[in-house]
């Protein structure tokens, strides 16, 4: 789906084929290895034309092309790119990857910010752009979401994440196996027929995004900021139950991945003897985000 940027308000984020890139230096780093006692001059002149090359592609692609936008707003249609097939067949994959709302469906857009202590006092800040379809079309979202498969990814972080901070649940990072097989990665998430966006690493930021939707769409209701806050440090050092109660809010929320951390990095004998960050994905995969929902933390 190709959308001019004269005729939308667009966000995009350059980012979204990061392991590409990372695969591609991989495979050239092996190269490098195969070839290296062979001519080692010969070597350093293709494996550096190889790396300039490579990543200038793919840098140039991320700064020109619009192929990564996640959200755009046009003045009839506001679009939300959902996932992105991944693995082998991706490309056999019909299934529409963008919801298309008319304006007359959407009631509101939202920004949500949320402050979370983890690794220290200085909280680290996560914005979400949420869309609030008018009453009667959130039925028919949350059964689309349903339709694509399992929604929202409850998985654990891989080895190669746990040390790099992806953001509120990691969306867009972690595959998730669809209903027709398929993999994907997820860059929205379904809140009870609402659609919310964390906004990690789009560009423009979200308050220039949203001042450039009400040049555009007058008539749109932006509301106010709506703000919380999670002292994930505090929740890991409440005893059993209560522990276990405020870290199912937080996962519920999207924040499993900064549990763990916080699980690793802050919590004594009261939960394991020998901390590391396999107890804490164990034990974050056991906390159930269907208790309390109606709790607040």
């Amino acid at each position: 789906m190709a959308l001019a940027s004269r005729d939308c308000v667009v966000a995009d984020s350059p980012w979204t084929d990061v392991f590409g890139a990372l695969r591609g230096n991989f495979l050239i780093g092996m190269l490098f290895l195969a070839l290296w006692t062979l001519e080692w001059h010969y070597t350093i002149r293709l494996v550096g034309a190889l790396l300039v090359a490579w990543n200038g592609m793919r840098l140039a692609r991320a700064t020109l092309s619009r192929r990564h936008w996640m959200v755009a707003a046009s003045a009839e249609r506001f679009y939300v790119r959902l996932f992105r097939p991944i693995g082998p067949g991706w490309r056999k994959n019909i299934e529409a990857d963008v919801m298309a709302l008319d304006m007359a469906e959407l009631a509101a857009i939202q920004i949500r910010t949320t402050d979370v202590f983890v690794h220290g006092p200085k909280p680290k800040i996560y914005q979400w752009l949420v869309l609030e379809p008018v009453h009667g079309v959130r039925p028919s979202i949350a059964d689309w979401f349903e339709h694509q498969g399992p929604f929202p990814p409850e998985v654990r972080p891989s080895a190669a994440d746990q040390f790099e901070d992806l953001g509120p649940g990691s969306p867009g990072v972690c595959p998730v196996p669809a209903a027709n097989r398929f993999y994907r990665q997820w860059f929205t998430r379904c809140e009870g027929g609402t659609v919310a966006v964390p906004w990690h690493r789009y560009r423009p930021g979200l308050e220039k995004f949203l001042r450039q939707i009400a040049l555009w769409l007058p008539n749109l209701t932006i509301r106010p900021e709506a703000h919380t806050e999670l002292d994930l440090i505090s929740f890991v050092s409440k005893r059993e139950p209560e522990r276990r109660r405020l870290l199912a809010q937080a996962k519920r929320m999207g924040f499993s991945n900064d549990c763990v951390h916080a699980l690793y990095s802050y919590t004594g004998p009261t939960l394991y003897s020998h901390r590391s960050l396999k107890d804490a994905n164990e034990y974050m995969s056991t906390v159930d985000v269907g208790a309390n929902e109606g709790a607040e933390p």
